[in-house]
C-alpha cells in the first residue's frame, strides 16, 4: 500500500530560492535595469542637445562681439565696400601717442602701451593728426614703411613728457604721409575769415572739418553739409567772391608734433565662405588683398538661409548701398551646431540680431 511521503523539511540553517523565485527575480531586475538604461539614454541625449545649443550660442556670441567691435571703431570713410553678406572696412589695430620725432625724417617714436598691434605691411595704414600749413588741424593718412625697435639707431630722442621725466619709446615708426588735401579760400580772406566762415557754415559742429577740406565751394554748398539752406550758402559765397574776385588755393602740408595721437589700421573683409573640407559655411576674414578667407567661427547657415545678413542705414534711418552714407549697421547671424543631436539627430540652431552705430 502506497503511502504519501511528506516533503522534506529544511534543516535549520539551510536557505535558498526555488526556481520560480529565481525567474521572477530575474524578470523584475531586468525591467528595472531596462528602465534605468532608458533613463540614461534620454538624459544623455538631452545633455547632448544642451551641449550643442551652448556651442551654437557661443558661436553667435563670439561672432557678434567681433563684428560689433569692428563696426563701433569704424567711421566715415572707413567702409570700403558693403553688401548683404560681407563688409570690407578699415579695421583699427591699435593707437598711441607720438612722444619723440626725428629732426628731418618722417620717423617718430611712440608710446604704444600694449594698445593693439602695429605692423609694417602693405595692408597696414596710419592715421595721424597734423598741424598743416593753413593752421587748420587735419588728419594725415600714410603707410608704415618700417618698424625700428632701437630708438638710438633710428636717431630719435627719448620721450620727454616734461618735468625732467624721460623714457625710451616703445617703438619707432618710419612712415610716408600722403595727405594731399587741397583747400580753396576766396581771395582776400584771412585765415581768421576762413575759419569763421567754416564755423558759421557748420554751426560749430562736426561739418567744420568738411568745410576745411572741401576743394570745391559750390559743390560744398550743393551738398548741404552743415548748411541748412543751399541758397544762403551760395549767397554767402557769391558775396565773398564779389568783394574779392581772386581765389587762392593752398595745399595742406601737415606736420606732426610730440603729443600727437595716431591710430593704425588694416584693411579687412568679413563674410561667409564655404569650407570645401566639411561642406559647411563659416564666418571668415580676409586681410588686405588675401585670396582666401581665414576661418573665424561657425558653422553658420548657408547664405540662402540667412546665415549672415547685413543691412546698412543712413542718418535718416533709410537703407543705403553707399558706403560713405552709412551711419548704422544692422546684422543677423544664424548658426547651427557642428554635430547633430537629440532623438531625431538634428542640427541645433539659434540666431542673434544686433544694431551698431558707427562713430562720427
Amino acid at each position: 500500500m502506497l503511502r504519501p511521503h511528506p516533503a522534506p523539511r529544511r534543516r535549520r540553517g539551510q536557505y535558498g530560492f526555488t526556481m520560480i523565485e529565481m525567474i521572477i527575480s530575474l524578470m523584475v531586475g531586468s525591467m528595472v535595469l531596462a528602465a534605468v538604461y532608458q533613463m540614461l539614454i534620454v538624459q544623455s541625449r538631452a545633455y547632448g542637445v544642451q551641449r550643442e545649443v551652448m556651442e551654437v550660442q557661443q558661436t553667435l556670441r563670439s561672432a557678434a562681439a567681433l563684428l560689433a567691435w569692428e563696426m563701433r571703431q569704424a567711421g566715415g570713410g572707413d567702409l570700403y565696400s558693403i553688401d548683404a553678406t560681407s563688409i570690407t572696412l578699415r579695421s583699427t589695430q591699435g593707437g598711441g601717442t607720438v612722444c619723440a620725432k626725428h629732426t628731418t625724417l618722417q620717423r617718430f617714436g611712440v608710446r604704444w602701451g600694449g594698445s593693439g598691434d602695429v605692423a609694417a605691411t602693405a595692408d597696414d595704414s596710419l592715421l595721424v593728426y597734423l598741424d598743416n600749413s593753413l593752421g587748420v588741424g587735419s588728419l594725415g593718412v600714410g603707410s608704415i614703411d618700417q618698424i625700428m625697435p632701437d630708438q638710438a639707431t633710428a636717431g630719435v630722442a627719448w620721450c620727454d613728457w616734461g618735468g625732467g621725466a624721460s623714457i625710451a619709446p616703445d617703438v619707432v615708426l618710419e612712415v610716408t604721409l600722403e595727405e594731399g588735401q587741397v583747400v580753396t579760400i576766396p581771395g582776400g580772406w584771412t585765415q581768421q575769415d576762413f575759419d569763421a566762415f567754416c564755423i558759421t557754415l557748420s554751426g560749430g559742429g562736426s561739418a567744420e572739418a568738411d568745410c576745411v577740406a572741401e576743394p570745391d565751394w559750390p559743390a560744398f554748398c550743393a551738398s548741404g553739409l552743415g548748411w541748412q539752406d543751399e541758397d544762403d550758402c551760395k549767397q554767402a559765397l557769391a558775396t565773398s567772391e564779389a568783394a574779392n574776385p581772386p581765389v587762392t588755393t593752398g595745399t595742406v602740408t601737415g606736420t606732426y608734433d610730440v603729443g600727437t595721437p595716431f591710430r593704425v589700421f588694416r584693411r579687412v573683409e568679413y563674410g561667409l565662405y564655404l569650407d570645401a573640407g566639411d561642406g559647411r559655411w563659416w564666418l571668415g576674414r580676409k586681410v588686405g588683398a588675401a585670396a582666401y578667407y581665414e576661418k573665424l567661427t561657425g558653422p553658420l547657415l548657408a547664405p540662402a538661409s540667412g546665415g549672415l545678413v547685413f543691412t546698412y542705414r543712413d542718418t535718416a534711418g533709410n537703407v543705403t548701398a553707399d558706403p560713405t552714407q552709412v551711419a548704422m549697421i544692422e546684422f543677423v547671424l544664424r548658426a547651427e551646431s557642428y554635430r547633430p543631436s537629440g532623438n531625431t539627430l538634428a542640427f541645433q540652431q539659434d540666431s542673434v540680431a544686433m544694431r551698431v552705430a558707427l562713430r562720427n
